[in-house]
């Protein structure tokens, strides 16, 4: 089983929202609280990631990824650009 952080605090928040709600009827998350809340989870699984990423992996196999990343990309382009020509009436 996978453990990532940000899910566990997103629904920690949400509940413990939910339970004021529940608690004091009318209370309401400001919905800026709300935005902030889901970026800095947001971020913290990105950084997570990147730092797995940079621990995980070498220089050497990086570059290899990412060039073999970019040439997929290039031959995906140009294969989904190529004119189409039309079909004549028979």
């Amino acid at each position: 089983m996978n453990k990532y952080i940000a899910p566990h605090i997103t629904a920690i928040l949400t509940g413990a929202g939910a339970v004021l709600s529940v608690v004091h009827p009318g209370f309401k998350i400001p919905v800026g609280v709300e935005g902030l809340i889901a970026s800095l989870c947001l971020l913290a699984s990105t950084f997570t990631e990147a730092l797995h990423f940079v621990k995980k992996s070498t220089l050497q196999s990086n570059i290899a990824l990412a060039t073999h990343l970019a040439t997929q990309v290039a031959t995906n382009v140009k294969t989904d650009t190529a004119p189409v020509t039309p079909a004549t009436p028979a």
